[in-house]
């Protein structure tokens, strides 16, 4: 069934995203069966994206500071300052079941990873956490793996496939933050 996204005033149209059904493991933990199909209907939605990465310098020579001020930019939340990003993030998180804990080991994936910037606070505010990243915008996914360390964040690109080796049942919370 068709469907249309609005994505900063850009449509999209496709009628190759499927829904699977949700199913609950023995552990108790929701995975959510993953089919993707993605054709050539997200173009306008890509070349947007890359017009903004073309804007900002070489990311590599940016400090700490400078990326929890800027990152965010680079993924369209350019109009949020640094600490209301920290808050849509963490209101963003407030009502998942079972939240994410400071404390414990859990695994998130994050559907839409772009450049890294929201999965790199979870990073930061979740000592335990490791992530799953996928984006269909491979520069993009090339700034995440400056920013975000490889030993807590897998990233994969839609394009190659890679991410069909996923095991969902490892995956505690699947995060789509815009």
């Amino acid at each position: 069934m068709p469907y249309n996204l609005m994505v900063s005033k850009v449509p999209i149209s496709t009628s190759t995203v499927r829904l699977t059904e949700l199913t609950t493991t023995s552990s108790n933990k929701q995975t959510f069966p993953i089919t993707t199909q993605v054709p050539a209907t997200i173009i306008a939605a890509y070349n947007r994206f890359q017009n903004v990465l073309s804007r900002y310098g070489n990311v590599q020579q940016w400090s700490a500071n400078e990326f929890d001020a800027k990152l965010h930019h680079l993924s369209h939340w350019s109009h949020l300052n640094a600490q209301q990003w920290l808050d849509f993030v963490n209101k963003s998180i407030a009502k998942l079941d079972p939240p994410m804990s400071p404390t414990k080991n859990f695994t998130f994936f994050e559907l839409g990873v772009g450049v890294g910037a929201f999965s790199r606070r979870l990073l930061l505010q979740y000592p335990y956490a490791n992530g799953i990243g996928v984006d269909i915008v491979r520069d993009a996914i090339d700034i995440a793996r400056i920013v975000l360390p490889s030993d807590r964040m897998k990233l994969y690109t839609v394009s190659n496939n890679e991410y069909n080796m996923i095991d969902n049942s490892t995956i505690d919370h699947i995060i789509v933050p815009g």
